[in-house]
């Protein structure tokens, strides 16, 4: 029980219409024949691999008793936060019009970049005194900050914590700089313009909480 934070990245898959896969060829009489395309564009060959993957039947045979499965949605979960309620503020209040409901948002990539500034700047500018290495439960080791001291005046400013039923703690101490600096991982490898996720690779971004 608590606060559970999700961000998905979802992809439309397109390669099933015909339209894609075919080229139209007009004949005498207002005819027309449907010739596959060859090769096979990206799109249609991602569509296959995918269904056939999930499925487990080639999109050829499915097609035919399924007429109708032209197009399908890919969604992969590309960060979580748990009781991080400072950002989970920042999304209800900048994403979801200060709509606290547990349900799916939009999140625009210049959404996600204005979170990451934000995180870099109270990051930068708190005085995280001497690391140690600490485990977490599962025994795999991070980089704590004990000793770090937030700049309360900006952290308040820009992302404040948020009160709440098992939402987690509100000081302004290590654990919170723990989120930021998690914030920070998740999204820098999100939005890596060289990534897998980068702008023009046609992936949108969703956020939901569940609590």
């Amino acid at each position: 029980m608590g606060l559970d934070m999700y961000l998905s990245a979802t992809k439309y898959l397109d390669g099933g219409w015909s339209h894609v896969r075919n080229d139209y060829i007009h004949g005498e009489n207002n005819s027309v024949r449907l010739v596959p395309k060859d090769p096979k564009p990206d799109n249609v060959v991602l569509f296959d691999n995918v269904i056939e993957q999930v499925v487990g039947t080639p999109y050829e045979e499915l097609s035919k008793k399924f007429t109708e499965m032209s197009s399908a949605t890919l969604q992969v979960r590309v960060a979580y936060w748990r009781k991080v309620n400072a950002v989970h503020r920042w999304f209800v209040d900048n994403v979801q019009d200060g709509t606290d409901d547990c349900k799916e948002y939009y999140v625009g990539r210049e959404k996600l970049e204005e979170l990451l500034d934000i995180c870099r700047r109270i990051w930068e500018a708190s005085d995280l005194g001497t690391p140690e290495e600490q485990e977490d439960m599962l025994g795999n080791s991070y980089q704590a900050y004990p000793h770090a001291k937030v700049n309360k005046h900006l952290a308040n400013e820009l992302l404040p914590p948020q009160s709440g039923f098992f939402f987690g703690d509100t000081e302004l101490d290590q654990w919170y700089l723990h989120g930021i600096k998690e914030t920070i991982d998740q999204l820098e490898a999100l939005l890596d313009p060289d990534g897998p996720f980068a702008k023009g690779n046609g992936w949108d971004f969703e956020y939901q909480s569940s609590w």
